[in-house]
């Protein structure tokens, strides 16, 4: 055993080891393999709140698919019926009928310029020319999907009032 005070191989490395991780050493062999421990038992538990947060962010991304999931399908179907609209068979037919005409891709060109052409609209060259051009008419879902049906011609609007007052009198 070596005499009080005197350095060993065994303090030096302890020392140095401590000096290496920033951390004042101490002046023993135990005061050292002390400090040692604790920062080990830093380190695994900040190994373990990095696993942790790892998983945190696995669900949060699951979750946040599911979210965007759910939109969609509120978006693609609403759930509730408007005050006075048609019956609930009649909303499935007019939207099946839309789904099978358009899909239910919303960057679906075709899709955008198939809806431009049944508008009678030049269709664009791009998605955003079509939503553009969409965007300028004023058309009663429920009336086109049955005029598309029976081969009649669809209804435009002049004005979002005239939309308004024909989604009154007829349901949503």
């Amino acid at each position: 055993m070596a005499p009080p005070g005197s350095r060993t191989p065994k303090l030096d490395k302890l020392q140095q080891q401590l000096r290496d991780l920033g951390i004042a050493p101490g002046k023993t062999v135990a005061g050292c393999k002390g400090l040692l421990r604790v920062e080990r038992e830093k380190v695994e538990r900040a190994k373990a709140l990095c696993k942790q947060l790892e998983r945190e962010k696995v669900t949060l991304k699951e979750a946040q698919h599911q979210a965007q999931r759910t939109k969609q399908a509120r978006y693609l179907k609403p759930k509730h019926k408007c005050a006075g609209s048609g019956s609930e068979g009649e909303e499935d037919e007019v939207y099946e009928h839309f789904q099978q005409r358009y899909g239910s891709d919303d960057n679906d060109l075709a899709a955008w310029q198939q809806l431009c052409r049944d508008l009678e609209l030049e269709p664009g060259p791009s998605k955003t020319q079509c939503k553009r051009r969409i965007a300028e008419v004023y058309v009663y879902i429920k009336q086109m999907v049955l005029a598309q049906k029976n081969g009649a011609k669809i209804d435009k609007l002049a004005t979002f009032s005239a939309l308004y007052r024909t989604i009154k009198t007829y349901g949503a």
